[in-house]
């Protein structure tokens, strides 16, 4: 059985906390941002940051730095699918 994303963001060094976009209410799982299905964060405590769309959206000058987070997190990613699929 494969580990859900919500559980895979769960583990992640901030234990049971999640990112929530202060805007858009969007959470941060291990692939990507995406809006919580309902009752799915009630045991999760929610800490706030921007996602990268809102930043472009809300903070147009800052969009540079919102394109090179999401960068960033899609390298991640790449390297976590790589690691889970090794031998």
């Amino acid at each position: 059985m494969s580990e859900s994303p919500l559980s895979s963001a769960r583990s992640s060094r901030l234990g049971d906390w999640l990112s929530a976009c202060a805007h858009c209410e969007r959470i941060r799982l291990a692939d990507g941002w995406r809006r919580p299905e309902p009752g799915e964060c009630e045991d999760a405590t929610l800490t706030h940051d921007i996602c990268p769309d809102c930043i472009r959206q809300l903070y147009p000058k800052y969009a540079r730095i919102a394109n090179r987070l999401q960068k960033s997190e899609e390298a991640r990613r790449f390297v976590q699918q790589q690691k889970t699929q090794a031998p």
